[in-house]
């Protein structure tokens, strides 16, 4: 990964991390999710049929309906078998990924719904099986780091309690070398 992109996801991540006035433990917000996660891919019809993911974040307060924070993710994608000839092999998909969101909360009752977006540094990997056969496969092996882009939408129950549960809807975009990573994950959020 290029040392420019480094710099400025740090920067981005200290101006999210800096708020404008001080800070009590009880401006802190945290969430936690965990659901299902499917990968779509560019160039190519055949993915993985998806499967676990799960995430964990902070925010702080920056306006009354703005918050600031950063996320961490981890989503495992699923296996595909390659075949070439007589020569089979799987690889087995997975996304990690780190974020710096803006929260908005667009509205004063009901549910309260929660659109975040930001930058994000994410780990794409395709790894193959671990045997001589793989080797015929190693083309289509992915081990990169890049910078994309994360948008969520959260509904969430508005009354306060100490844990309030939600639906978590995401979608993240990862350029790679040659093709494009967008996931998409669905599911059951904690925010305290």
């Amino acid at each position: 990964m290029r040392r420019g992109s480094v710099v400025a996801l740090a920067a981005i991540l200290l101006a999210v991390a800096c708020p404008a006035r001080a800070l009590e433990l009880s401006d802190v917000r945290g969430h936690m999710r965990l659901g299902f996660s499917h990968l779509f891919v560019s160039d190519t019809t055949s993915t993985p049929g998806g499967s676990l993911s799960f995430g964990a974040g902070i925010d702080i307060p920056l306006a009354s309906r703005l918050r600031a924070g950063v996320g961490f993710g981890y989503h495992m994608l699923g296996s595909k078998t390659l075949v070439q000839g007589t020569l089979s092999s799987s690889l087995d998909y997975s996304v990690l990924e780190a974020t710096a969101l803006l929260h908005w909360s667009p509205l004063d009752s009901g549910p309260d719904l929660i659109l975040s977006a930001g930058p994000g540094l994410f780990h794409a990997k395709a790894q193959l099986a671990a045997s001589s056969i793989g080797l015929a496969f190693t083309p289509q092996a992915v081990d990169d780091t890049r910078l994309g882009a994360a948008f969520n939408v959260t509904a969430a129950r508005r009354k306060p309690t100490p844990v309030r549960p939600g639906l978590d809807v995401g979608f993240k975009i990862i350029p790679l070398e040659g093709n494009t990573w967008m996931v998409l994950s669905v599911g059951i959020g904690l925010i305290y």
